[in-house]
């Protein structure tokens, strides 16, 4: 099976809120649903910049684990 084939086997389509970290100062995405994701963020091939905090889209996501055990998920 394809790599691709993987990660749309285990991909999710959530709905997703754009807010604004200030540490970085670029928009970043919190999924909606916080209840069945609480403090999972969502780390965002696209670019967000035409987008206004507040907004929310829909993306597909993988969820991923990071090296230091915390989970995220990854759009692409």
């Amino acid at each position: 099976m394809m790599p691709e084939n993987i990660i749309a086997l285990e991909s999710l389509r959530l709905e997703a809120q754009i807010c604004f970290e200030t540490k970085k100062g670029q928009p970043t995405l919190l999924p909606c649903d916080s209840e069945l994701y609480p403090a999972v963020k969502i780390e965002c091939f696209k670019a967000l910049n035409d987008y206004k905090q507040g907004d929310t889209i829909e993306v597909d996501v993988v969820a991923m684990q990071s090296s230091n055990g915390q989970s995220y998920f990854y759009s692409y």
